[in-house]
């Protein structure tokens, strides 16, 4: 079996229909963090959502990155970030119903190997590719 390679790249734009962009993200190879966040389209304040998301999760990582399991620091992040998400939301009136979905990946060593643990919140999706294979 071969080594995890990993190649990240980012950028965002608000596309066609929106005046200002909801969408961000992080790559951190420090910590092995790449994550995406993308605000609810049209929900009041999606960008303030994925930016308070993107700031938890990354913290979040980086803070707990020595404690193990890959998968129990992504779930303690995503955690973290929507009840974060939920309580802004819920105390200002101005960004009630705000939202993102999230997409990261954790990739850590292995053994002598990389392994790379994937979570997701809402729609966002993430796709291995093997080759010509996705």
């Amino acid at each position: 079996m071969s080594e995890l390679g990993v190649h990240a790249f980012g950028g965002t734009s608000p596309g066609k229909v929106r005046d200002h962009n909801e969408d961000t993200f992080t790559i951190d190879p420090e910590i092995g963090l790449y994550a995406v966040f993308d605000g609810m389209g049209g929900a009041r304040a999606g960008d303030v959502a994925s930016n308070t998301a993107k700031e938890i999760v990354h913290g979040y990582v980086r803070e707990h990155q020595s404690t193990g399991d890959p998968r129990a620091i992504l779930d303690g992040a995503m955690n973290a970030a929507s009840t974060a998400v939920y309580e802004l939301a819920s105390s200002q009136h101005d960004r009630k119903g705000m939202g993102t979905t999230a997409v990261a990946c954790l990739v850590r060593p292995a053994g002598d190997r990389k392994q790379a643990t994937i979570a997701h919140v809402g729609d966002s999706r993430a796709y291995l590719v093997r080759g010509e294979t996705i």
